[in-house]
């Protein structure tokens, strides 16, 4: 379905809210991050009596599991299915057999081995040893960890704030189209939804109908973005982003249209390059990438 853009707002006049471009770094999880060490790289000992933490292996009787499988019991934190296996299993001797619960279904499992992990003290010594590069000290490694969290919560903020910026160059600028050709778009993307698989996730139609009209407004907006900054499209590059656009579809279900509506939308595909570089340096002329 071809459209125009009737007026485009200026991107670079958008402004964007000082609250989009703060970081905030958890220094707590940080610390958290930190202290785990202590258990990372923990001594491990044998022991005869299971005690709370401690991961405890065992064989399952032949009854409930045929083929004698190994369960591994982790008595400090479990997954729900085996919550009550592990409370079960502290206390209890190398060898000893119990009677429990274990997903669902009751198992007797016979102990066969103890660990007992005991945490080591977090030095300069230890974060040396882990081997990432320029980081020999506690210090240092926390100041990595933050390092890493900032540059995170930078991409983040830039996803955001790419998101902002294309609703507000949208919102912002008026397009033209026929009213008829994009509700026959939307009806044909819902009757394309609805013969798809069941993938645990569902739209509405309304949410059907903005997403069609958003994308084909989105391609206009870079197409023109492209024209009036003289950005030249490569048109080997269209055909062949439209073959493949067509094959997508197909392996999708989805109605694949004529050679002329996918020669239009690869060339709005390919117009969105050009336009998200411009406001990836926007973003990075505001928050450093």
């Amino acid at each position: 379905m071809k459209g125009y853009v009737t007026r485009l707002c200026d991107i670079d006049s958008i402004g964007i809210p000082d609250e989009m471009l703060e970081v905030h770094i958890d220094k707590e999880r940080i610390e958290k991050q930190i202290a785990a060490l202590s258990l990372r790289y923990a001594n491990e000992i044998s022991c005869i009596i299971c005690a709370r933490g401690d991961i405890v292996r065992c064989k399952a009787d032949e009854a409930s599991y045929p083929d004698k499988r190994t369960i591994i019991l982790f008595t400090g934190a479990s997954l729900p299915a085996a919550e009550e296996a592990a409370n079960a299993a502290i206390g209890k001797k190398l060898g000893e057999s119990f009677k429990t619960e274990l997903a669902g279904k009751s198992v007797e499992l016979t102990v066969l081995k103890i660990t007992r992990r005991m945490p080591v003290e977090v030095t300069d010594e230890l974060i040396a040893s882990m081997g990432i590069d320029g980081v020999t000290t506690v210090d240092g490694y926390r100041a990595y960890l933050t390092a890493k969290a900032t540059e995170d919560a930078n991409l983040e903020n830039s996803k955001a704030v790419m998101r902002y910026l294309m609703d507000e160059l949208i919102n912002g600028s008026e397009f033209e189209y026929d009213e008829q050709a994009m509700k026959a778009a939307v009806e044909q993307a819902k009757a394309d939804y609805a013969a798809m698989p069941d993938e645990g996730y569902a739209f509405t139609d309304e949410e059907i109908e903005q997403s069609v009209v958003y994308n084909c407004k989105q391609g206009w907006a870079a197409e023109e973005f492209c024209r009036q900054h003289g950005i030249e499209i490569d048109e080997q590059a269209v055909r062949q982003q439209a073959g493949q656009l067509g094959q997508m579809m197909e392996l999708m279900g989805e109605t694949v249209p004529d050679e002329a509506e996918l020669l239009d939308m690869a060339r709005s595909e390919e117009c969105l390059n050009p336009l998200f570089e411009h406001i990836n340096d926007m973003i990075t002329r505001k928050i450093g990438g």
